[in-house]
């Protein structure tokens, strides 16, 4: 009887060369062909990129977040201008600046009145339209460098910075009171609207934030006890000095410089 070799050519590699067969057994062993190493590698590259998206989008996610935080945090929900916090850090600034740069800045108080006249009257949902269109009247009146703020309630301050001379302030000031009273469309009724505004300015009236809005705050009021038709902006007699000749004159005798 003939012996047959063994099938398969295990026999014959493992003759020329035994760790090729060592190395052909393990392949089948495994049953790992190079096609399916490529295809798990390219599932696992597929899964890699999948999940760098996901945690890419998740980052831009978060980011957002952190930056609508950060905005609520520093703006006024109803009226999107700055809030009261916002204010206080940009009046730091501005202060420094000023010190730093020798320069004039002031300070507008701005307060509305007789709100709540209109808040019993028109209910609660008028008065935050009306507070949204006066927020909207003052932005469009100050300058891109200035910062109009919500101070509360039916309260505003605008920070006018880099001030050459007190005339621009009073001027700035005299602008805005035009553009504040007047008629308002609220729910198809036409509120009539007057704004008493106070003014102050650094460094006579306040080197330290909270001592130039008390100023401002006290010169609002001294506006307020005058009959709104007959109000116009004035300097107090220390801030006099701020004043050209003949801005000194205008204020003594009423007359609006141009």
């Amino acid at each position: 009887m003939i012996d047959r070799p063994a099938k398969g050519f295990g026999p014959i590699v493992a003759a020329v060369d035994p760790g090729s067969a060592a190395d052909l057994q393990a392949a089948r062993a495994c049953n790992c062909p190079a096609e399916q190493q490529l295809k798990a590698l390219q599932d696992e590259n597929q899964s890699l990129r999948s999940l760098n998206e996901h945690l890419g989008l998740a980052l831009i996610d978060i980011t957002e977040q952190r930056l609508n935080a950060q905005h609520m945090a520093h703006h006024d929900w109803l009226t999107g201008l700055p809030n009261r916090q916002a204010l206080m850090l940009r009046l730091h600034d501005v202060i420094a600046e000023s010190f730093s740069e020798q320069c004039l800045m002031a300070l507008m108080f701005i307060d509305i009145d007789d709100f709540k006249r209109v808040n019993d009257s028109h209910g609660h949902c008028a008065g935050d339209k009306l507070l949204t269109a006066v927020a909207s009247r003052i932005s469009s009146c100050i300058r891109a460098n200035d910062l109009a703020c919500r101070y509360g309630g039916d309260e505003f301050v605008v920070i006018l910075s880099d001030i050459s001379e007190a005339s621009i302030a009073v001027h700035i000031t005299e602008k805005l009171r035009g553009h504040i009273n007047g008629c308002y469309a609220i729910d198809d009724e036409q509120l009539q609207i007057s704004a008493s505004i106070g003014l102050a300015f650094y460094p006579a009236d306040g080197e330290q934030s909270e001592v130039l809005l008390n100023s401002a705050d006290a010169s609002m009021y001294r506006d307020k006890q005058i009959p709104a038709d007959r109000r116009k902006t004035s300097v107090s007699t220390r801030d006099q000095k701020l004043l050209s000749p003949l801005e000194m004159e205008a204020q003594n005798t009423g007359r609006v410089l141009n």
